[in-house]
């Protein structure tokens, strides 16, 4: 049975999607119990969502080395300036 590549886009929204729903009921419950350290874990949850999207924003690092740019031909210095009649 052959698994389905990772879909790096989907995951990234499914985390950013459950970040904002989580600090959502987290507000919602700090007004209510008049309290955020009893939704201290809520807001925790939020964070690790927000991180973990970060994380998956970085590139694929390649297996194989980028090759090396190429240098640019160096540039004669500049002459006199002609004088103009």
């Amino acid at each position: 049975m052959k698994f389905p590549a990772f879909d790096r886009d989907l995951a990234r929204t499914v985390l950013f999607s459950v970040a904002v729903v989580l600090v959502v009921i987290g507000i919602y419950q700090s007004i209510l119990q008049n309290s955020v350290l009893r939704n201290y874990e809520l807001f925790m949850l939020a964070i690790i969502c927000l991180l973990l999207y970060r994380y998956l924003r970085l590139p694929e690092k390649a297996d194989s080395p980028a090759a090396p740019a190429k240098a640019q031909p160096a540039r004669k210095p500049a002459g006199k300036a002609k004088k103009r009649r």
